[in-house]
């Protein structure tokens, strides 16, 4: 959707709003942190000010402070009327009025406005329009967008959220949005396909209770955090190579790959699906380089991969697997496409102990037995639920 100032609606919320919409902590604001879609808000103003390290970004900070200042003027009163008008869709407790909320929005948007041009000299305010971002990835630590992904369910598609969400992902170490809900206070309808591909991705995604509600209802944030696979501690068996080149020629045999994905942390999952008794699963890389070739050309590895979870197709039969050592696995498949998954050279003893590639179930219904492979070429079998590390 292209940009125009002319139709912009600024509102810009507080630094003490951000931190209860957020439930930011002490240890939070020291963080490198990310604002999506900030807009006027003077949430970056104030940790600023504060010796935080914060980088906000809209596509209205393609315009001037002047011209900023023009559409707050225009459209101040309107907001107001709106919400004057539909004051029983809100928590009228700690800001108690239409008008404590006018005062309460204007003094953060002027607030906004005096840090601006120096911010954006100082390249914290960056013009930018989801669902592209112009930040390298891993970039920060925390990212957060408040009032626009959910909210405006009906004017962005949840391909639209998928793709945006995607990408703070890939510059961020974890996510949170604000509120769920859409203008009309319901949740978002695009709120449950999105958990589901969350948690298919591997991914933790909750749905937390904040210390802020002011559309009524609105009290939740959705947090996505990565995940890297670890040592269970509930390991049900020791394997030998030769039991896990039976695992494996008994799932890849009348395999198709139907997709891959790119997990935050640069780790690929691939699902597969038995063409004869439809089974699915999944074989995934976590402590580990990988690469993708197609007829010998690179096409993405864990240096450059930058999907975020989004599923990309593929579609190829397998045709052939090579495991040596274990750790070392190499899957080829049909148009001579080749998948090669090898441990990190240089690992702490931590990481030569976790897991460089699993073998997992892939239906929401079935027990979770998964199969592990170490760098140091431990293979593990286990049927209860794994024990998981957070980065």
């Amino acid at each position: 959707m292209a940009f125009s100032y002319k139709t912009a609606v600024p509102w810009g919320r507080s630094f003490d709003e951000y931190r209860r919409m957020f439930r930011l902590s002490d240890d939070d604001i020291k963080l490198r942190i990310l604002g999506c879609a900030d807009g006027p808000a003077s949430f970056n103003a104030t940790l600023s000010r504060n010796g935080g390290s914060v980088v906000s970004c809209d596509p209205l900070y393609d315009c001037t402070a002047a011209q900023i200042e023009e559409r707050i003027a225009e459209t101040y009163e309107t907001v107001i009327g709106q919400t004057r008008a539909n004051q029983d869709k809100f928590v009228w407790e700690t800001i108690k009025s239409v008008e404590e909320l006018g005062e309460t929005r204007l003094a953060a948007m002027r607030d906004f406005l005096k840090d601006y041009e120096t911010g954006k000299s100082e390249g914290r305010y960056v013009t930018a329009e989801a669902p592209v971002l112009p930040f390298k990835s891993h970039s920060f630590d925390l990212a957060l967008c408040s009032h626009f992904l959910f909210l405006y369910s009906a004017n962005f598609s949840l391909e639209f959220h998928q793709q945006a969400i995607a990408e703070l992902f890939r510059v961020a170490k974890e996510v949170r949005i604000f509120p769920i809900l859409d203008y009309n206070a319901e949740v978002s309808p695009h709120l449950a396909p999105i958990l589901t591909q969350l948690k298919r991705a591997g991914c933790e995604a909750t749905l937390e209770t904040v210390p802020y509600e002011f559309q009524r209802g609105g009290n939740q944030m959705l947090r996505i955090r990565s995940k890297r696979a670890q040592k269970s501690r509930y390991v049900n068996s020791i394997l030998e190579l030769a039991d896990l080149h039976k695992i494996l020629q008994e799932k890849l045999t009348n395999c198709i790959c139907v997709a891959y994905m790119i997990l935050h942390g640069g780790c690929i999952c691939c699902h597969f699906e038995d063409t004869e008794n439809g089974t699915v699963f999944d074989i995934t890389s976590w402590y580990a380089d990988w690469t993708l070739y197609q007829n010998g050309g690179m096409i993405t590895n864990s240096e450059v991969g930058e999907a975020a979870w989004l599923e990309i197709p593929m579609g190829k039969r397998v045709t052939r697997w090579e495991c040596q050592g274990a750790a070392d696995l190499t899957i080829e498949f049909e148009e001579k496409w080749e998948l090669q998954i090898t441990p990190w050279k240089s690992s702490t003893p931590e990481e030569r102990t976790s897991d460089v590639w699993t073998i997992s179930n892939a239906e929401p219904q079935s027990t979770n037995r998964f199969v592990s492979v170490s760098a140091e070429g431990v293979i593990t079998m286990q049927n209860s639920t794994r024990m998981e590390r957070t980065d």
